[in-house]
């Protein structure tokens, strides 16, 4: 009697194994428990999860509409992209050499007057290209973050590039002292404290 409704049951599923199988659980769960006295034990506790498991799958496997809905992407919030590379401004590779050449100076202040006398005008756009070229590298990034600060060629954009960098080489301390500069200088701050801490 039993049987016509499970036959029934396996004509109209696409799964047959999982269906027989949860099905063949459920039934010696419950002639076992019909059995013996109502003891929980390890393997009564499997049968009852796998059967579950099996229940669960069993119901998913029939809405494949659900599986249809295309896959979102999500892309990473705090992504910084490369500059735009159709015209390269002459003057970064002068630059990316003079701090380069500056790096090995025992101060900072002897590394930013060599910078100033190399006498290269720096623009945001520059700065920032200077700065995804040295991203690798935190200090000499860092000096060209200096270089834009000193001749006012700073914006947002820049200092959040400046903290993700730092934030990427582990240099914590200095991207929350630069957040805090940011705040002071009434720029947003948000992204920046955002990056920060995501890394």
């Amino acid at each position: 009697m039993a049987l016509f409704p499970l036959t029934r049951i396996l004509r109209k599923t696409t799964n047959h194994s999982q269906l027989v199988l949860s099905l063949l659980l459920q039934f010696s769960t419950q002639s076992y428990s019909l059995s013996t006295p109502k003891l929980f034990s390890f393997t009564s506790a499997f049968h009852q999860t796998f059967s579950k498991q099996s229940r669960l799958s069993h119901f998913t496997s029939h809405f494949s509409a659900l599986r249809s809905f295309p896959t979102r992407i999500v892309t990473d919030p705090f992504a910084f992209s490369p500059p735009s590379t159709h015209a390269r401004d002459p003057r970064e590779q002068i630059l990316l050499d003079s701090i380069k050449r500056v790096a090995h100076f025992d101060s900072e202040t002897q590394a930013m007057a060599s910078l100033d006398e190399a006498g290269v005008e720096a623009d945001v756009n520059l700065v920032y290209s200077v700065i995804w070229a040295l991203r690798e590298e935190w200090r000499l990034a860092f000096l060209a973050f200096k270089l834009g600060e000193r001749q006012g060629s700073l914006d947002e954009k820049v200092s959040e590039l400046m903290v993700w960098v730092l934030g990427n080489c582990n240099k914590f301390n200095i991207g929350w002292c630069l957040i805090r500069d940011m705040y002071k200088s009434s720029f947003s701050t948000r992204r920046a404290m955002l990056v920060m801490i995501d890394r």
